[in-house]
């Protein structure tokens, strides 16, 4: 499904991209909880389509909850 979001994103599908990314996100946090660090990578993705279309403040967003979950893990692997 992420990559299906990559795709969309580089093809300026907007709208596509930001729901299949948020599938990924739900289905990441229901499985693994909402600190796990495969989270934190997804918000980061989440927040490079942000940064293609010039909404930076959004995406510095996703990249603070991303860097906290990050800086609070214990275990880095995902």
């Amino acid at each position: 499904i992420s990559n299906l979001a990559d795709v969309y994103a580089k093809q300026h599908r907007y709208a596509e991209a930001d729901e299949l990314e948020q599938r990924v996100l739900d289905i990441k946090k229901l499985a693994f909880g909402s600190k796990h660090p495969g989270v934190a990578y997804q918000l980061g993705d989440m927040a490079v389509t942000f940064i293609r279309r010039g909404q930076y403040k959004k995406a510095e967003s996703l990249v603070e909850q991303a860097l906290d979950i990050t800086e609070k893990a214990d275990d880095v692997s995902f």
